[in-house]
């Protein structure tokens, strides 16, 4: 089972929610966004990408599209086979659901999510290129998904290939 925030005692939780330790923080005169009553007021979505072939998905997807809502704290997660406008199109479609329309979406600017933003018919969220602080939701996400998805497949004993089913 995962756990969050990961327990001291844990095996699991130790070995699959390693991280390096954090540098030191400046202090960023930042503005938050107001915060979304209802789901679909704000999400973020963000790709992770395999870098390469023993990172792939036994059913060879080699990204995936992560997306939270942050009025609901709703995840999804889909398995790509490419990073294409389309397939982010379509899971972005997949997650909204029928009658429940988006009204902001925060990305890192990749085209392939701008794209999809766009023939949906959805506000972009501004975020600077290159800055992940300024995407700062939707990596730490990314973060807990993949740390959550290398618990159970460390629970369970099995490969990495196996994440697509693990997401």
């Amino acid at each position: 089972s995962t756990h969050f925030p990961k327990l001291p005692h844990c095996p699991h939780c130790q070995w699959a929610k390693m991280q390096q330790a954090p540098g030191r923080r400046r202090h960023l005169d930042t503005k938050m966004s107001p915060i979304p009553e209802k789901f679909g007021d704000q999400i973020t979505a963000d790709h992770i990408v395999a870098n390469s072939e023993w990172n792939m998905g036994i059913t060879g997807d080699k990204t995936a599209l992560i997306i939270k809502d942050r009025a609901t704290d709703y995840l999804g997660g889909y398995p790509l086979k490419t990073k294409s406008g389309d397939d982010a199109r379509a899971a972005l479609d997949d997650f909204q659901g029928p009658g429940k329309p988006v009204r902001v979406c925060y990305s890192d600017n990749s085209p392939e999510l701008i794209d999809a933003i766009r023939a949906l018919k959805w506000l972009k969220g501004r975020s600077t290129p290159g800055l992940p602080r300024t995407n700062a939701v939707a990596e730490r996400t990314v973060r807990r998904v993949c740390e959550g998805v290398r618990t159970l497949l460390v629970s369970a004993g099995l490969p990495a290939c196996f994440w697509p089913w693990a997401l």
